[in-house]
């Protein structure tokens, strides 16, 4: 992130836009940036700034390269997790809902989802690029949580602004780490 013309913007621009505006560049023109590194629901971002960009011919996607062989078709995803806090047959009966095709395909509908159902048709799709990154996760051999979506809230806090801070100065790492695995330890449950 520090090298020049490797990050539009440089520390600067990587500290100060946010998700959408990360998209915007590509769409300049002439374009100021030709890729931007982004989980599935950008397409939303392009969708509301940028209606008449077609998915498929004006914008893609593709997975992040395979670094080891071994983890071949490992896919590291976000979600939002809908939980049940009072065990009721109403509540079991909502939850069935909300896991079921039906809800999945109007979340579906309304852009940024993509549905863990496998019984949601890929047709349910609006378009080729939500249909293409519903089948790249379908087909995952191994899917996992990134490490942000499984950290403690006060971890997950500490570990977001570490990042801010090692962009703006990455000789800070060692202190970093150390610093996020003594919070972490903290917060771990006891056994």
């Amino acid at each position: 992130m520090t090298a020049d013309n490797y990050v539009l913007g440089g520390t600067a621009g990587v500290l100060t836009a946010s998700d959408s505006e990360g998209m915007y560049p590509l769409y300049t023109d002439p374009p100021t940036a030709y890729m931007d590194y982004m989980a599935s629901f950008a397409q939303a971002f392009i969708a509301s700034k940028y209606p008449d960009e077609v998915p498929g011919t004006d914008y893609a996607f593709f997975p992040f390269p395979t670094i080891d062989a071994d983890n071949a078709g490992s896919l590291t995803v976000g979600a939002d997790i809908v939980t049940m806090v009072k065990d009721t047959p109403n509540a079991r009966a909502f939850m069935s809902y909300l896991a079921g095709a039906k809800a999945q395909e109007a979340w579906i509908r309304l852009g940024g989802f993509t549905s863990v159902n496998r019984s949601v048709s890929p047709d349910a799709y609006g378009d080729p690029v939500a249909r293409a990154i519903a089948a790249h996760l379908a087909g995952a051999k191994v899917t996992r949580f990134g490490a942000g979506d499984l950290m403690p809230a006060a971890v997950q806090g500490a570990w977001w602004q570490a990042m801010l801070e090692l962009v703006a100065d990455p000789g800070q790492l060692d202190s970093k780490l150390e610093s996020l695995t003594s919070m972490a330890a903290a917060a771990a449950p006891s056994q």
